[in-house]
């Protein structure tokens, strides 16, 4: 999967912050390329991921940047971007930022 990080920790164990974070980053994919196609889908995650300096969303923290990344594009993009940073509050993350 696009920019997922491997969550296991060696003993079979996942962080419950880390796996809260695994399946609401799949529906965000998921859910960009169905709004904008498979291609443009792709390349709005990677250079959103590129303009965060990361190459994954690997915690709570990462997929709420990335959610916040996404609003200045509106419309369906900003709304599921929201719905990120909500999903990612809620799983613990800290929100620093307005808006």
């Amino acid at each position: 999967m696009f920019g997922v990080a491997d969550f296991s920790r060696g003993t079979g164990s996942i962080d419950t912050r880390l796996a809260s974070t695994i399946a609401p980053w799949q529906r965000a994919v998921e859910k960009i390329r169905n709004i904008m196609g498979p291609t443009q889908g792709t390349e709005l995650i990677a250079e959103t991921l590129r303009s965060l300096n990361l190459t994954q969303v690997s915690t709570v923290d990462d997929l709420l940047r990335f959610g916040h990344a996404l609003l200045p594009h509106g419309g369906m993009i900003e709304a599921l971007g929201r719905s990120i940073k909500v999903h990612a509050v809620l799983c613990g993350a800290k929100d620093t930022t307005s808006g």
